[in-house]
């Protein structure tokens, strides 16, 4: 059977047409979750692996941007855990828990996902609790970090570089 311009240009129709549905379907809640949590893993991961340079792919754009760049933001994180290490603390391990809240607002979803860090001191052992806001614009399939510390002592740079940034969203307090 011969293939044809007409079979041909049918075809990638059929496969453009089954790719763009696959790519609208849209995710559970559930898999929303677990995606923030499973990316939210990775990104504290890299700051407690001391992978600066990689910190800030976990980032939202506007934030690398307004922090300097992302040699900038490297260079925050490896001045964070020099002064940390000055301290006498040390990273034992980092660790996310289930994702704690999460709204739409204007197409863009928001993720609160706990975050614990375990120290070693002097004295014994030291936890933060801690959380990381995930902000997907791509349905929950992919997301971008922000630290709750920054979170909680500029609530108004969150307004001003997410204006979208939903008003029941439950940013826990400080522990």
């Amino acid at each position: 059977m011969a293939f044809t311009h007409d079979r041909l240009a049918c075809s990638i129709g059929l496969l453009l047409a089954l790719a763009i549905s696959g790519c609208s379907k849209s995710l559970s809640d559930q898999q929303m979750r677990d995606a923030a949590r499973q990316q939210g893993e990775r990104c504290a991961q890299a700051f407690a692996s001391g992978d600066a340079d990689n910190v800030a792919s976990f980032m939202p754009v506007p934030i690398v941007e307004k922090l300097g760049g992302s040699e900038q933001v490297g260079t925050m994180v490896k001045s964070s855990v020099q002064m940390l290490e000055r301290m006498g603390m040390t990273l034992r391990s980092v660790a996310v828990g289930n994702v704690t809240d999460l709204k739409e607002s204007h197409s863009q979803h928001f993720a609160v996902v706990p975050e614990y860090i375990d120290y070693a001191t002097a004295t014994g052992t030291s936890r933060i609790e801690s959380f990381l806001l995930g902000i997907s614009d791509d349905g929950g399939r992919t997301w971008k970090f922000v630290d709750g510390a920054g979170i909680r002592s500029n609530p108004g740079l969150l307004r001003e570089i997410f204006p979208n940034f939903p008003d029941d969203l439950k940013i826990p307090e400080r522990r």
